[in-house]
């Protein structure tokens, strides 16, 4: 019999502590019906292979794939899907924690309501040593949520279930992005999207998540997404198939404002308050001061006891981030 759910998670440099603790949190499920499809996508990394291919003795639910090169992310979950034989694809990212209820409650979910095509949940961003910075809540309406993605990205990507149709691919040109191009098609196909109230995730804040030519990459990828969908509500086609990726080599770095305020928020959450205040004074200087910005501003000078202990009672307050 085929497994209720293909959990897909793509390895590469991760460090293997946290993919370790990736692996456990699916392993101890409270939900066992599962495969767990882990794609190796650097087979030079002998090591990491070595750890992969003990979990893989240990438990049969493991399978493993081995990319014959660096093939990235999306290709690597397509490559996951391909071989899936679960009705429900579970994404995992291999330096993140799943909460021991995940996939129950999100299988028990999607059974209960089968006009959803794909749902997420809330997470916990935690610091690189495990450390709870805060839990986010996501927007649970139906309406609200096609709302705002019609405008900007509002799923958490590692904490997504969908049914398994062997139909929904992620499209490999966008890189950083591909997630937010998924939901897009969904919504192009009258599929439904949603967010489950629960808190179902530990998402790992880390140094890499700084990088603002990473972001800006990804706000410049999202607006193509973006695009496509807008042109395949009017023609029921978009240009993908034409879509260069060249276009994409010499983008202007300089900091948007959303990609500024995005910097910010991750060195406050990782306490680099030297760096964020940087980053904050040089926001007034472009942005002016009359803005949520000046809020953490004002919290930050107060040390990071004071800083974190309002960021976490009043998130939904000062979320510029996410709705």
């Amino acid at each position: 019999m085929h497994p209720k759910i293909s959990v897909i998670m793509s390895t590469y440099n991760e460090p293997e502590i946290y993919i370790k603790e990736a692996i456990e949190s699916i392993l101890n499920q409270t939900f066992g019906d599962f495969e767990f499809i882990i794609v190796i996508d650097n087979p030079d990394n002998l090591e990491l292979k070595n750890v992969l291919e003990n979990y893989a003795l240990k438990d049969r639910r493991i399978t493993l794939i081995k990319n014959e090169k660096n093939y990235g992310a999306a290709k690597s979950r397509n490559n996951g899907i391909d071989v899936s034989k679960g009705k429900y694809i579970s994404i995992m990212d291999a330096d993140d924690i799943s909460l021991p209820n995940r996939l129950q409650t999100q299988y028990e979910y999607l059974e209960k309501n089968p006009e959803i095509f794909l749902i997420g949940s809330g997470i916990i961003d935690i610091e690189e040593t495990g450390k709870e910075i805060a839990k986010h809540k996501m927007i649970t309406s139906e309406t609200k949520l096609k709302k705002i993605l019609e405008k900007r990205n509002a799923i958490n990507h590692p904490t997504i279930m969908f049914k398994n149709d062997k139909n929904t691919y992620y499209r490999e040109k966008f890189r950083n992005a591909e997630d937010y191009d998924l939901y897009l098609r969904i919504l192009s196909e009258n599929k439904k999207l949603k967010n489950i109230s629960e808190i179902l995730l530990k998402y790992r804040i880390n140094s890499k998540s700084i990088s603002h030519s990473k972001k800006t990459e990804q706000r410049y990828y999202s607006k193509k997404a973006l695009d496509y969908y807008r042109q395949r509500l009017n023609t029921g086609y978009d240009d993908y198939a034409e879509m260069d990726i060249k276009e994409f080599e010499n983008l202007n770095y300089n900091y948007s404002s959303d990609v500024f305020k995005s910097n910010i928020e991750v060195n406050l959450k990782l306490g680099n308050f030297k760096e964020a205040k940087n980053l904050m004074n040089q926001y007034f200087n472009r942005e002016g001061y009359f803005n949520l910005i000046l809020i953490y501003y004002i919290l930050a000078c107060f040390g990071k006891k004071i800083f974190f202990s309002v960021y976490r009672k009043y998130w939904d307050f000062l979320n510029l981030f996410r709705i």
